[in-house]
């Protein structure tokens, strides 16, 4: 591109560009552990209809753990902000090893099919420097839908927000606030809906257990 025209139009450009039937979206600064990490998240993709995307265990230079898939919670605000399970937990913690349907993944490594992407017209591009399109687009998966799946077979190490690093007031500053108020504008009652079923699912006890208790200190 002729310019960094941020993180949602770069992935919709090379999206453009792209010819498979699978579109794999993952950012510079994730590197996989071993090998067969691709194949592992695209079977599941191909053989569940039902399954609009996929996303991988990713954790730090540490072992411990970054993303075991995307909740949402509200802060004292009441905007939805974004959270991953078990941040900071062991690598190897139990509730993070097994495959599950989850509310949303981040787009640092995102696997969906190429059909499923354009039905919903990519990532939405009106997000500033590169945070919540990822949930964005999870939830307009849903939306016709979809379900979403965090695969822990499939592990990647995230060297997290390196790039983003320089804007450093970004995570307190007025663009991250401009974004999670837009993107609770935008899908408040998806998200409402979305985890009230999480939370109120039997078999979803430990999501209940861990978005509930950030909840609660939210609130």
């Amino acid at each position: 591109m002729s310019r960094n025209g941020g993180y949602a139009r770069a992935c919709n450009a090379g999206a453009r560009f792209a010819r498979g039937t699978v579109i794999v979206m993952l950012n510079s600064d994730v590197v996989p552990s071993a090998a067969g990490w691709l194949q592992r998240l695209i079977r599941p993709l191909m053989e569940q209809k039902s399954l609009g995307a996929i996303g991988p265990k990713l954790i730090f230079e540490d072992g411990s753990l970054q993303h075991a898939g995307l909740y949402f919670a509200r802060d004292q605000r009441g905007i939805w902000l974004n959270h991953h399970f078990h941040k900071g937990m062991p690598g190897d913690y139990a509730p993070a090893q097994f495959s599950r349907s989850v509310p949303g993944i981040t787009g640092a490594c995102l696997v969906t099919r190429r059909e499923t992407y354009e039905r919903v017209d990519g990532y939405t591009e009106d997000y500033v420097i590169g945070d919540y399109e990822d949930s964005d687009l999870c939830l307009k998966i849903r939306r016709c839908g979809y379900d979403i799946v965090y695969e822990p077979s499939a592990c990647l190490y995230h060297f997290e927000r390196r790039s983003i690093r320089r804007s450093e007031d970004y995570m307190r500053g007025v663009a991250s606030q401009y974004n999670s108020w837009l993107h609770t504008e935008r899908w408040d009652d998806d998200i409402e809906a979305l985890m009230a079923a999480y939370l109120g699912s039997g078999i979803q006890g430990l999501v209940s257990h861990e978005a509930g208790a950030t909840a609660r200190s939210a609130a």
